[in-house]
């Protein structure tokens, strides 16, 4: 009879259990009913009409237009498409042994490679697809942010292996500073000649600064930095070692420079460049390269967003040297 009782008991803590999970599930599925159902809303209703306003034709027609216009745009899309496909089944390594920082960095070598050559052969196309891939990254974000469906675990196990110290509230935002960093200067340089000068550099300030500079000076600095930059802490009065290496800093400067030259001779002829690099505006370049760096070594900021916008005002300076 005892165990009969307990057998009950057993029974209605199972059914109590039970219920609880049945309800859990169903406020779960509501929930995601209202977050699609304001999503679905707020594009359809919202954004799409407005983009449509603005463009004077519906928003999709003028990405088909736009893409059909010129066979070298369906070719980039299909170079992303590999690119995307080759890095989410291969990277990070299985088992990988790097430092969290190289792999984070391994993302911003991934945004040069999507990113510079379209920027050089269609920048009217790279700065539309700037647009929809941030639209893209805040709508996968707010999945992930509010645990809707699947998509939300797939992500969640994706950027458990790129987080870092900054990443700690209810949104992930690095991943999206580091596109809007690399779409602000391409965003703000619309009209005018871009072959004089240090013009050409301006569209490509946040891929130089994200996917070269500051690559360079966090790989170096992690596998052979030794000398650390000293750093007054705030509220304090004497200088500390900081986080980030001499060595890393010098070896974003050169990088930087070095891909700025290359970018210069690939988007104008080869004797302007030498003009320009044996002119002040040359000096100018490597100045501002070394500004970018050493306010990389010293900021607490976000600077996949700092960055960028820095390098890009110093360049528009350069350039007037």
């Amino acid at each position: 009879e005892v165990g009969r009782e307990g057998d009950g008991a057993c029974s209605c803590i199972g059914r109590g259990v039970s219920a609880k999970r049945e309800k859990a599930k169903k406020e779960d599925a509501w929930r995601e009913t209202k977050f699609l159902t304001v999503l679905a809303a707020v594009v359809g209703l919202v954004c799409m009409p407005a983009a449509s306003l603005l463009l004077k034709k519906h928003f999709l027609v003028f990405i088909a237009d736009h893409l059909s216009a010129e066979p070298q745009r369906l070719t980039i899309l299909a170079y992303w498409a590999g690119v995307v496909i080759l890095v989410l089944g291969t990277y990070p390594p299985k088992n990988s042994t790097l430092p969290r920082t190289v792999v984070r960095k391994g993302y911003h070598l991934v945004a040069l490679l999507l990113f510079a050559p379209a920027q050089l052969l269609q920048p009217e196309t790279m700065r539309l697809s700037y647009a929809i891939a941030m639209a893209l990254f805040v709508t996968l974000e707010l999945f992930r942010a509010a645990r809707i469906g699947p998509i939300s675990a797939i992500l969640r196990r994706g950027m458990a292996k790129v987080v870092d110290e900054r990443d700690t509230g209810v949104l992930v935002l690095t991943h999206i500073y580091l596109l809007l960093g690399c779409a602000l200067p391409s965003w703000l340089i619309q009209g005018g000649p871009l072959k004089s000068g240090l013009r050409p550099l301006l569209p490509f300030a946040g891929i130089l600064v994200v996917g070269v500079g500051d690559t360079a000076a966090a790989i170096v600095g992690t596998y052979w930095g030794k000398t650390r930059w000293s750093r007054v802490k705030p509220g304090g009065s004497e200088a500390v070692p900081g986080g980030r290496t001499v060595e890393g800093t010098v070896a974003g400067v050169v990088a930087t420079f070095l891909a700025c030259i290359g970018v210069l001779f690939l988007a104008s002829p080869g004797d302007k460049v030498l003009g320009v690099l044996l002119s002040p505006a040359g000096l100018a370049l490597l100045g501002a390269c070394g500004a970018m760096c050493l306010l990389e070594a010293f900021t607490d900021q976000i600077d996949n967003l700092v960055l960028p916008i820095w390098f890009f005002s110093l360049l528009v300076a350069a350039g007037r040297a």
